[in-house]
């Protein structure tokens, strides 16, 4: 049921900040109408970390985000990998970054902005509305 949905990624994301950025990264997600595969690109970042830390440096995960075609950019990205860079060492966690983006693809295939995902138009990329803010129940007031 979608409100367990919800709640779920309520319980993934304890603070505001993060279910914010979760949001963002929807939004890109979104206006992108880009498929990617998430297996596909977890696997990918599993090979480019070779020494099995779990961490990848900004530039790599540039790269792999560019090359895996995964429409995040801009502000967001920056954004994603300052908050994945644990101790501040320009090394991102990549499982950690792999959250976010499961976070936020999988609230869009639920259609947790309150849209049809299957029509056509603006109403997909509307998310701005209060329906978007009261489906995480936890955006800043």
């Amino acid at each position: 049921n979608e409100n367990s949905a919800a709640d779920q990624l309520n319980q993934s994301f304890h603070n505001a900040s993060d279910l914010k950025l979760v949001e963002r990264i929807k939004t890109q997600f979104a206006k992108s109408g880009d498929e990617f595969d998430l297996e596909e690109f977890r696997e990918e970042l599993k090979v480019r970390d070779r020494g099995h830390t779990t961490t990848l440096s900004k530039k790599e995960m540039r790269k792999a985000v560019a090359e895996m075609q995964v429409p995040i950019y801009g502000n967001v990205m920056n954004a994603l990998m300052k908050r994945c860079d644990d101790e501040c060492n320009g090394q991102i966690s990549w499982p950690e970054f792999l959250r976010f983006l499961t976070a936020a693809k999988d609230s869009l295939a639920r259609g947790e902005d309150g849209t049809d995902l299957n029509a056509s138009g603006s109403n997909l990329w509307n998310t701005g509305t209060s329906a978007t803010k009261t489906s995480t129940g936890d955006e800043p007031k």
